[in-house]
């Protein structure tokens, strides 16, 4: 009978049972940062696609409480409206949307200062971080919105002439003029506004911001759409 061939010993079974060599473990690491480089980079676009579609989400959802707050106020928008709007629920400032469309949008009216998800875009979050929001402008407002007699009116009035009540009447806008955008600091609307430094220093949603019209639709905008007329 044939007898088994015994494990080899000394050096011959010291080369059996070698780990890898520094190159092959090189190799591999640059294969792995590889691999992870083209998953960040086919992970960016789609992550950037999906911000885009919650946020046209939550400009939808504003647009049905503006047009709900117009339909039970003699079809008059909320106003006297500041141009740069803080994602936040405060029961004793005026002129902001996160407080006085939060009855159409089931919007928790807590009595101290609070944070409201709906008016936070997840790429404005992404861009200046999550201890920020509370004192950030996430839209702007057209306060200058052109009329086809070429009158051009503020739509919501303004809170340092104007009082309660005083936002136009929603049937008279044109639809397709944009009602709020995406804040940031190249916004032409924006500007050197004080409130500038509060928002992004470029648009969250690449080449084009996203903007509510007064239809109630939303669209990505360019910037000579949101230039004062």
């Amino acid at each position: 009978m044939m007898r088994r061939k015994p494990w080899p010993a000394g050096p011959e079974r010291k080369c059996a049972r070698r780990g890898m060599t520094l190159i092959e473990l090189l190799v591999a690491i640059a294969i792995v940062a590889l691999l992870a480089g083209v998953a960040v980079s086919a992970f960016g676009p789609v992550r950037a696609s999906a911000d885009r579609a919650v946020a046209m989400k939550q400009m939808r959802q504003i647009g049905t409480a503006l047009h709900q707050h117009a339909g039970e106020h003699h079809g008059r928008l909320p106003g006297p409206m500041w141009p740069g709007q803080i994602p936040v629920y405060d029961p004793d400032r005026d002129g902001r949307l996160a407080r006085t469309l939060a009855p159409y949008l089931s919007v928790p009216t807590p009595p101290q200062p609070e944070l409201v998800d709906l008016f936070v875009p997840p790429g404005f979050e992404r861009a200046v971080g999550t201890g920020a929001l509370m004192d950030s402008r996430t839209y702007v407002l057209n306060m200058f919105a052109p009329l086809p007699d070429g009158q051009v009116v503020n739509p919501w009035g303004n809170l340092a002439h104007e009082e309660p009540g005083s936002g136009r009447q929603l049937a008279l806008l044109p639809g397709e003029l944009w009602a709020l955008s995406d804040a940031d600091q190249l916004h032409p609307r924006v500007g050197s506004a004080p409130w500038g430094r509060n928002t992004p220093p470029e648009p969250i949603h690449g080449l084009n911001r996203l903007a509510l019209l007064f239809s109630g639709s939303v669209i990505q905008i360019e910037d000579e759409e949101l230039e004062i007329p």
